[in-house]
């Protein structure tokens, strides 16, 4: 299902980026850096009901993916909210939601929330 939204792009029903960014607290200006876009195209897509790219729509979903793992991990959505927006030493100092653009900074950030899991954060 994540594979054929992703590849389809999502479409402003199944859209999300309102929701993602109301649940996780995110300006329509951090989402629009997160999915790779100026602020003027996603409002753009949200006027014209434009479903977002493939590229885009992937994006979105590895955020999401990641900021529910997040979540599980702090068992508290506040501070899974907060721990995505700061920048952490693990990572380099690096700020986690930042590193979702690509799958390789996802895994970072996976790599740091299973340390972080079983105790063995660094």
């Amino acid at each position: 299902m994540k594979l054929v939204l992703s590849r389809d792009g999502l479409s402003r029903k199944k859209l999300a980026e309102e929701h993602i960014a109301e649940y996780y607290g995110l300006s329509y200006q951090q989402v629009s850096e997160l999915i790779g876009i100026s602020i003027r195209t996603l409002e753009r897509h949200r006027r014209e009901n434009k479903p977002l790219s493939p590229v885009q729509s992937d994006r979105l979903l590895r955020y999401a993916r990641v900021a529910a793992r997040t979540e599980a991990v702090f068992e508290n959505t506040w501070a899974a909210q907060n721990w995505l927006k700061r920048a952490n030493p693990a990572l380099g100092g690096e700020i986690p939601m930042y590193l979702l653009d690509t799958e390789m900074g996802a895994k970072q950030v996976d790599d740091v929330l299973v340390r972080i899991e079983y105790g063995v954060y660094s």
